[in-house]
């Protein structure tokens, strides 16, 4: 499989089945999924998170994990990727969130 150089490393947290999240762990070898920055939720941005690097299984209410994430129109979200920035996870309804943990030079 192609190696992708990720855009960022950011820590992922899963919602519980319970709570509306996901009814399994992300699927290996990569997730697409559209985030949304902050709070609103009018302008998503895709991206692909390179599970098969994540540093364990992303299960829902499992553990936070890290994970590097490329973002399909990178220039669309540049600004907001700075360490210390969330972004929600949504499948039609928010499952999960990230924080950005590192930036990879452009």
């Amino acid at each position: 499989m192609d190696t992708l150089r990720p855009d960022a490393f950011v820590r992922v947290t899963l919602k519980t089945t319970r709570d509306g999240g996901r009814m399994g762990p992300l699927p290996r070898p990569r997730f697409n999924c559209p985030v949304f920055f902050g709070d609103q939720r009018e302008h998503a941005n895709d991206c692909m998170f390179l599970v098969e690097e994540a540093d364990g299984e992303l299960v829902p209410g499992g553990a936070p994990r890290i994970v590097p994430v490329k973002f399909l129109a990178i220039g669309l979200v540049r600004d907001e990727l700075r360490p210390g920035n969330t972004f929600v996870l949504w499948e039609g309804r928010e499952v999960g969130w990230a924080k950005v943990v590192d930036v990879t030079d452009p």
